[in-house]
């Protein structure tokens, strides 16, 4: 009837503007939802820029006291917690960690140790047995009195390894002093058996600092 009829108009339009008033919500908390996204993903990016510049900014200082320990052979427990904490990533060897504690070599110490070993090293090199008697005797006094020449000279001729070892441990370089020492005839080696571990640990020590800037400008490059 007519009353029946209206009824259900009226309510076929309640119904209509309800589903427009929930498509509209529906439209809404999608917006709100976005907004929600990129605000959070906002946030991240900013919370990952903030603790970068952070980390950017304790490296250096960080570098620069395990550097110094190094130098002064104190410990470095409290540089490599805070590296640890900046960097999770970094691989930290064991001669490093192993001396935390107490601390590597003084490379002035080693120094001193090698400049009073390197005679007993000279004394051990192969002498030449090609030339005349005078030739070999000049060579024997040339190893008894530690004659050598200074500074980064060429060859592979022992004198010039040990020139080369003395300059690079006399200027902090224990990479190459690392590298020399190794390529030197064992019987030479023997007389620097009680420095060689504290040339190689300062060796790791200082390929660790290097590796780990290399790897933070890569980082920041990126």
């Amino acid at each position: 009837d007519t009353g029946a009829s209206e009824a259900i108009a009226r309510l076929e339009a309640e119904l209509a503007q309800m589903r427009a008033k929930a498509e509209a919500d529906a439209a809404r908390l999608a917006q709100a939802e976005e907004r929600l996204s990129t605000l959070a993903t906002t946030t991240s990016d900013a919370a990952a820029a903030a603790a970068a510049t952070d980390t950017a900014t304790q490296l250096p200082l960080i570098f620069s006291g395990l550097d110094s320990a190094f130098a002064n052979g104190r410990g470095f427990e409290p540089e490599l917690a805070a590296l640890r904490s900046a960097m999770p990533e970094a691989s930290i060897p064991e001669s490093l960690s192993g001396r935390a504690t107490t601390g590597l070599p003084r490379p002035e110490a080693v120094r001193q140790s090698l400049t009073q070993i390197i005679p007993d090293m000279l004394a051990q090199r192969p002498l030449n047995g090609e030339g005349d008697w005078q030739a070999a005797t000049l060579d024997w006094f040339r190893g008894a009195v530690a004659m050598r020449p200074n500074g980064d000279v060429e060859g592979d001729h022992p004198e010039a390894r040990i020139a080369r070892l003395e300059a690079a441990v006399a200027r902090g370089d224990f990479q190459s002093a690392s590298e020399e020492l190794a390529a030197l005839p064992e019987a030479m080696r023997v007389p620097a058996s009680a420095i060689e571990a504290d040339i190689k640990a300062l060796a790791e020590a200082q390929g660790f600092i290097e590796q780990q800037v290399i790897d933070v400008q890569q980082r920041v490059g990126g």
